[in-house]
């Protein structure tokens, strides 16, 4: 149990580290910078889901909080990817959508460490 909780903690601070990236990509206006860091974050996201699901020692509902950031963590990857390739109308729905997203997921995160809402 402790290389998984271990690991856990090393692809958690990965995610982390993507969800940054495309933090700072909005905030600078520099899309196509934020867009690798997009994809790894859906990657990376989606693998771990998986692997949670997989592992049926874990406690689900435990996890509830840490898998509900993940999923939107993801979906704010997914947003931020098609604002990097819009134009027009829907970029700033598009933008503050991935925000408010990042900011659900940094909730969602805190809880799973036991850390109150901003």
């Amino acid at each position: 149990m402790s290389g998984w909780s271990d690991d856990l903690v090393d692809r958690l601070r990965s995610i982390q580290d993507e969800v940054t990236g495309i933090q700072s990509a909005l905030g600078g206006g520099h899309l196509a910078r934020g867009t690798d860091s997009a994809n790894q974050l859906v990657a990376m996201a989606t693998e771990l889901l998986e692997d949670l699901d997989r592992d049926r020692s874990r406690d689900h509902n435990h996890d509830a909080e840490l898998i509900a950031a993940l999923r939107v963590y993801r979906n704010a990857a997914f947003a931020f990817r098609k604002l990097a390739g819009a134009g027009g109308e829907s970029e700033e729905a598009l933008r503050l959508a991935c925000t408010a997203m990042i900011e659900q997921g940094h909730d969602h995160s805190r809880a799973y460490r036991g850390q109150p809402p901003l």
